[in-house]
This record gives structure tokens, C-alpha cells and sequence, in this order.
């Protein structure tokens, strides 16, 4: 028998994702509903909500009810789900990603949701607000801080819609809640046939409008058949309460207040490693402010005894300024003893600086130590972006990425040494991500006619350039013939990103495996998952030696905007491939034949070694000495392979269609965790497999990770480690982005490791085949490489 669902010892353990962890884990993938299925909630939804299919949807605490799935089917396609059960969120991606490609599941925690503000036109709650404020006595955080969030992430006239028990303390919080410029609603719903429950679900519609008086709530009992008069009752005394209040203007917004300060644990003094959280604001402020009070940790040797740090406007919901890890990272940069962190009111918050340090100086004084209080020398610190001016070239939107921005930026004055003096940047730039730059191209001046040739640029049909041929000058990127003089262009030379040219200076791990190729005429084969602007790719076709590059991206509209602003093309030697990145990989691997050669590598997601020798057992001279006998002469058992079959190691590979190089530079559509790059679809043990599986002897992994929380480098690492025989790192951005680089045999396969050859001999094959120009200095970045044990 399976495991019975486990009931939570008291209602506080429904805000825990160990629970509901557990909870759907048991349930494996039953469908579990609260209140009601679409068939009973449609209707009303419906005529009440008035939502249309083109709206934005969001679904908080999503678990694995069918509600989403048949609103999609009713038409509703554009639907984000969150739930901070990653669990569930897991199950229902799998479950859907086909069948309902447009619906969204993140990781998320739905009381601290990573949303920008104004994202969505309706929010439909089923049974979650419920679950977090459990009993009448309990402490409403939770619920506010929901509740709140929404208020925060609804477009004008957008809907919230609660389907609820409306318990007393429930109906009490949403009428509280949604006063001033909101009108509520409270509809009982109806249930079709005998319902086993003797609980009675309503639903309840706050709607976001800018009335300047108090409207009355709406209450709707035209269905007289609820299965608990009792429920129905309380409802209906709590509303009556409160329109006597609204009637009689008691019920006005309460106004914002300083901090109370605990006199048992006084701001005065300093308390290394402290975080407190409080608001700030009164009836004389123009503005109003959470804040962040943290006390640098002991190991900390500060430059200022106190500072303010202003979250940058619309960036409060970021992983970095809204996880406690994140905000202890900014603590960190900005070496103050005591830095509080303050969020403006995104309704009221003003460019400048200046305009709200003489209403936000009072209101913080409090918060100062004590000897700091009668200072003027406590900094107001932000974050800028750099840009003395930019110009918005397109704006375009797509029904799967959403809006995506194409604009010129120039650079003020401070700017990296190591890049050209021209400071004209194009941006590709996702609202999702609005703080994210998906891509920068730099921009130089075309500086031909309208008659030049385009003879012996390294444009479509350019085929590999063999060191016995003569010279001549690829790496003059793509112009097309009716440019004129002076117009800006796309210098495909120049990688912008760091961690691009990372990415490029990683085939060092493979300048054996490459000569190799090049000398014995192989068709060298690479794939990057993930488009951006086409950047990388460009930067590949022009300067190295590959004969078949193929990009992979989910969305056609981020074609289509490469093409157009970034100067991408396709040719004989690189196609772009509209799909999915993952699918793609797999069906290479599911092609593979079976002398793929990992040695002893168990292609089980659990990672169980069916024999005795692991991945990590094998070293550079057992490997050697195995590769360079006869397949025939080896037994199974002196193999220690596992039970997928023999896998030839050396010889030719014949037909087929493995890589070489495998790139994957993918961002993630739920950055909130901290992890910007890839999606997490791509740690997963499932795809790692297959891209072991999908490479060809000799071959490499080559993934960009962005993400601020270490914990996911760690996991990712040690994932990489678990099928693959080496994994190395370069760091090319702190500690934030890193280039992450796997091996499925030892790197060299026993031949000369020094990596300095290594790097003269990658040079050398570049140089053969284009001038360098402004391409990355491999030196320098080689200098980062590191194996990770």
C-alpha cells in the first residue's frame, strides 16, 4: 500500500514547504482540489470577474489542482502558477509543458513574490490564503504580506479573486484589506451535485479602481442552496459590519507610523550580524518606506559607522534586495557598519536622489546609533546603471517571452579599460527580467561605401579556413552592401559579455580534441541552446573553425529581433532552430550509438553504479591505456562499464549526429531564487544526462550560471560532478556569473595537460582561420580556470 497523505499537526505547518513537500510527494501527481472544480467556479468566474483570454494571469500557491489547466483550456493561455513547493511545481511542468506550452510554473514564494509591480490583470487564489493564516489567533503576517503583494502587482482594474471558507478571520482580513480604491464583492458559490463537503466555499472579488470615496461591498446569496447556512451567516454579519462602518466613514486607512523602537534592543549601539525589518512614514512624510536595519557581522572592518542604501525604483522584489542573503551581500559592498536598507512606495518614488533624502533624513534618525544621530556624514547611498543617455530603438512583445526592449545606451565616462573607446552599446533587455541585460552588442561606425564587396568577409557559405590554404580575411563581419558611411552598426568581433568570452576561452580544455578534428577533416559540430541577440553565435561563425553551428530557441519573436537589430544570420554553416533546447538534446542523445564513449557512467538519474569502478575511478593514464587498445580484446568487466552496453573508446564515431561543443546559455523565466541562468529544467539529472550522452568523444559542456545565491553553484557543481568525469570553473563576474565546464573523459584523454600548450595551440587554430581583431584575451581568462575536486 502507498503512503497516506500526512495531516499537519496544526495549521501553522501549512506554511511550510517541508509539508507540502511531503504532501505532494505522496500524493504523486493526484490531483488534489480545494473548494470546488472549474465546472463549479467557471461560471461565476465568468460573469463576475470579467476576465478576457488576452489578460495576464496569475495562480499563488498554485499545488496540483486542475484549476489552471482548465482555465487554459477554457481559453485563459496566458496563466502564471507559483508555489514554493518545488515538488509541485516540478510535477506540474512536466505534466503540462507540452500539452500547454504558454502556462508558466516558477518556484515562488507568493507572500515575497519577484514580480515587478502593475505584472498582472487578474490574480485567482484558491484555498491559499487560508492555508497560511490558520487559526483566528494566529499572527496574520503571512496573509498580509500575500495580500499586500498582490495590491503591489495588479495593473489598474485588475481582479484579485479568493475562492475561500471565508472564515471569520479571513472575510475580516480581505475586508480590511481592500478599502479605499478598491470595490469587494462576496459571491456564495455553487456547487454541482451532492458536494462531500459540509463546508461552503464563496468567492470574493476585489477590484483595483481609484474611486475617491469608500464603495460599499457587494454581497451575492442568489443561490440559496449552500451546504452551511452557519458559514453563510457569519459572512453575511462581517459584511453588514463592515458597511456600517464604510457608511459611516469609521473605517479610514490607518496611517503610517516610525518604528517602535524595543527598549530591550535599542538602536543606539551597534549588535554585529542583527537584521531587523520595520516601516517608516507619518502623517508630515511625503513618502512611505520599508527598511532593513543590519549591523555588520563582526568579521567586517567597516568604512562608515552608518549608512542609507535607496532600492533602485521597481527592483524591491529582486532576490538581491528582498532575500535575507542578497540584502546581507549589499550590507557587505557597501562597508557600513550599519546599513539600513530602504524601499520607496513604487507609486511615489522620485529619480532623484536628492528629491527624498530631506523627507527620509527625520524618519531614519531613529534608526542611526547614537553617535551618529547629530552627524551629517552618514552617506545616502544607490545603485546606478552607468548610462549617461539612451535611445529606445523597438519595443516588441511575444506570447511567450513577453515584452522584450531594443535600445542604444551610452556609457558615462567610468567604463572597464579593457573595453574600446567607442561607448555606444545596443541592449537586449526582457521586461521579466528588466534588470537583467540579455545581450550588448557594441556599436561602431561602418566606415565603407555602398559599392563594397562583400568578397572575403567571412559571410554565408564561408567554409572552414585549413591552415594549407592561403590566408585571407575572414573575421570582417556581416555588412550588408546598402549600409552607407557613418551609419552604427554591430561589431560581431567584440564580445561585450565577460562571461561570453569565458565561454570562448574555455575550448582550451579541448585544443587537443580540436587539432584532432581539423587535421583529420571531421565536420565539427556545435549547439547553443539559448539565442539572446545572436552575439555568441556570430562571434563563433566568424572566428572559429566550425562547420555546423546550430542555435536552438523556444521563441521566434527573439529571432526575429536578432536578425533585425543585432545583425544575426543564417547560412550553410549556421541554423537556427525554433524549439525546445532540452528536446533537442535528447533526441541527439536517443540517436547516439552505442559506442558513445563515457566510460563507466551510469545514465540512471540516481546515479547508482551497477559496477565497480565510478566515473571518478578512472584516471588520464587508465583511460589511455584502454583507448588505445582494440575494442574486441576488452571484456565487459575490464571495462567497468555500466549495464548500457560496450561502448567503443576510440576509432571512427561514423554517422551520426553528436556534438562537439555544447552550449547552453539560456536565462530563467524565474529569477527569484537567485538563479538567473539557465532555467532550472537544465540541472536537472535528466538533461545533464542526456548532454553527457549527446556529445561526441573529446567534447565539451559549456554552460554561463548567473546567480547571486551560492547555493546554487554549489548544487550545480556537484550535480555536473556526478556525471561527468572533470568539471572546471571560470569566474567572470565575482562571484555572480560563472562559466561552468564539464567533460565526459579525462580533459586530453592522457595527452600533455599543460594548459599554457593548450593555449597556444587554441590561439594558433583561431588565428588560422580569422584575424582575432577585438575577440576576448583568452590569456586572461585562462588565468581564472580552475578544476573544481
Amino acid at each position: 500500500m502507498g503512503k497516506s497523505v500526512p495531516l499537519p499537526k496544526d495549521l501553522k505547518e501549512f506554511s511550510s514547504v517541508k509539508y507540502w513537500d511531503e504532501f505532494f510527494t505522496v500524493r504523486d501527481g493526484k490531483a488534489f482540489e480545494w473548494y470546488g472544480e472549474w465546472k463549479d467556479i467557471g461560471k461565476l468566474f465568468l460573469e463576475q470577474c470579467g476576465a478576457t483570454s488576452t489578460e495576464k494571469i496569475l495562480v499563488p500557491g498554485c499545488g496540483n489542482s486542475t484549476l489552471s489547466a482548465d482555465m487554459y483550456d477554457a481559453g485563459f493561455t496566458d496563466i502564471t502558477n507559483i508555489d514554493f513547493s518545488r515538488v509541485v511545481i516540478s510535477e506540474m511542468l512536466r505534466l503540462h509543458v507540452r500539452s500547454r506550452p504558454r502556462m508558466r510554473w516558477l518556484v515562488m514564494d507568493m507572500t515575497q513574490m519577484q514580480f515587478p509591480d502593475t505584472s498582472f490583470d487578474v490574480v485567482v487564489d484558491k484555498g491559499g490564503l487560508d492555508a497560511i493564516l490558520g487559526e483566528p489567533e494566529d499572527e496574520s503576517t503571512a496573509g498580509v504580506g500575500l495580500l499586500s503583494e498582490v495590491k503591489r502587482i495588479l495593473r489598474p482594474n485588475g481582479r484579485l479573486v479568493v475562492i475561500t471558507l471565508a472564515q471569520q478571520h479571513v472575510i475580516e482580513l480581505l475586508l480590511q484589506t481592500f478599502r479605499e480604491g478598491w470595490h469587494l464583492s462576496v459571491h456564495v458559490i455553487q456547487l454541482s451535485g451532492s458536494s462531500p463537503s459540509s463546508l461552503q466555499p464563496f468567492m470574493v472579488i476585489a477590484k483595483k479602481e481609484t474611486r475617491a470615496k469608500l464603495p460599499l461591498v457587494s454581497l451575492d446569496l442568489s443561490w440559496q442552496g449552500a451546504s452551511n447556512k452557519y458559514q453563510v451567516e457569519d459572512v453575511v454579519q462581517a459584511v453588514d459590519k463592515e458597511n456600517i462602518l464604510r457608511s459611516q466613514g469609521l473605517c479610514e486607512p490607518k496611517a503610517p507610523r516610525s518604528p517602535d523602537v524595543n527598549p530591550k534592543d535599542s538602536y543606539e549601539n551597534l549588535h554585529p550580524g542583527r537584521r531587523l525589518a520595520t516601516n517608516l512614514g507619518n502623517h508630515r512624510s511625503k513618502f512611505t518606506y520599508s527598511a532593513v536595519i543590519m549591523d555588520a557581522k563582526e568579521d567586517i572592518i567597516p568604512e562608515y559607522r552608518c549608512a542609507v542604501f535607496l532600492v533602485p525604483k521597481g527592483r524591491a522584489h529582486e532576490w538581491l534586495f528582498s532575500s535575507v542573503e542578497g540584502q546581507w551581500q549589499v550590507a557587505e559592498s557597501t562597508k557600513a557598519g550599519r546599513l539600513i536598507l530602504v524601499s520607496l512606495d513604487p507609486n511615489q518614488y522620485v529619480d532623484n536622489i536628492l528629491d527624498v533624502k530631506d523627507d527620509l533624513s527625520p524618519l531614519v534618525k531613529c534608526l542611526f546609533p547614537l553617535d551618529c544621530r547629530e552627524s551629517n556624514t552618514v552617506p545616502y547611498m544607490t545603485q546606478g546603471d552607468g548610462i549617461s543617455s539612451r535611445n529606445i530603438r523597438d519595443e516588441v512583445i511575444s506570447p511567450l517571452t513577453g515584452a522584450m526592449l531594443v535600445e542604444d545606451v551610452f556609457l558615462s565616462e567610468e567604463k572597464s579599460s579593457s573595453k574600446p573607446a567607442e561607448e555606444c552599446f545596443r541592449r537586449l533587455v526582457f521586461r521579466r527580467n528588466p534588470n537583467l541585460i540579455q545581450s550588448e552588442a557594441l556599436l561602431t561606425r561602418v566606415e565603407i561605401s555602398t559599392k563594397t564587396e562583400n568578397k572575403g568577409k567571412n559571410l554565408g557559405g564561408t567554409g572552414r579556413k585549413h591552415a594549407s590554404k592561403k590566408k585571407s580575411k575572414f573575421a570582417k563581419d556581416t555588412v550588408s552592401s546598402n549600409r552607407h558611411v557613418g551609419d552604427l552598426m554591430v561589431d560581431h568581433s567584440y564580445l561585450a559579455s565577460p562571461y561570453h568570452g569565458g565561454m570562448v576561452a574555455a575550448l582550451v580544455l579541448i585544443a587537443n580534441s580540436l587539432e584532432e578534428w581539423l587535421a583529420s577533416k571531421q565536420k565539427i559540430r556545435c549547439l547553443v541552446v539559448g539565442l539572446g541577440a545572436g552575439l555568441l553565435p556570430m562571434f563563433v561563425h566568424n572566428h572559429l573553425p566550425f562547420d555546423d553551428i546550430k542555435i536552438v530557441e523556444l521563441d521566434p519573436v527573439v529571432g526575429d529581433v536578432a536578425k533585425k537589430h543585432f545583425g544575426f544570420i543564417e547560412d550553410e554553416r549556421m541554423k537556427l532552430v525554433i524549439g525546445d533546447g532540452i528536446d533537442f538534446v535528447q533526441n541527439i542523445a536517443d540517436s547516439a550509438p552505442s559506442s558513445s564513449p563515457h566510460l563507466g557512467v551510469d545514465p540512471s538519474p540516481e546515479g547508482v553504479r551497477h559496477n565497480t569502478a565510478t566515473i571518478h575511478d578512472v584516471d588520464d593514464q587508465t583511460y589511455n591505456e584502454r583507448a588505445t587498445s582494440s575494442a574486441s580484446e576488452l571484456s565487459l568487466s575490464e571495462l567497468k562499464l555500466s549495464d548500457g552496453g560496450l561502448r567503443r573508446l576510440s576509432g571512427d564515431v561514423g554517422k551520426d549526429s553528436r556534438l562537439h561543443i555544447l552550449i547552453i546559455d539560456a536565462d530563467s523565466e524565474d529569477p527569484s531564487s537567485g538563479l538567473s541562468c539557465p532555467p532550472e529544467e537544465f540541472i536537472e539529472d535528466k538533461f545533464l544526462i542526456a548532454a553527457r550522452d549527446a556529445l561526441s568523444e573529446g567534447g565539451v559542456l559549456i554552460i554561463n550560471v548567473v546567480s547571486r545565491a551560492t547555493a546554487h553553484h554549489v548544487t550545480y557543481v556537484a550535480k555536473l560532478k556526478k556525471y561527468f568525469v572533470e568539471v572546471y570553473d571560470i569566474e567572470v563576474n565575482e562571484d555572480v556569473n560563472r562559466v561552468l565546464i564539464a567533460l565526459p573523459q579525462p580533459r586530453n584523454r592522457g595527452k600533455s595537460s599543460d594548459v599554457a600548450d593548450d593555449l597556444a595551440k587554441l590561439e594558433k587554430i583561431v588565428t588560422q582561420f580569422a584575424p582575432w581583431q577585438n575577440g576576448p584575451n583568452l590569456k586572461e581568462f585562462v588565468k581564472t580556470l580552475k578544476r573544481l575536486k
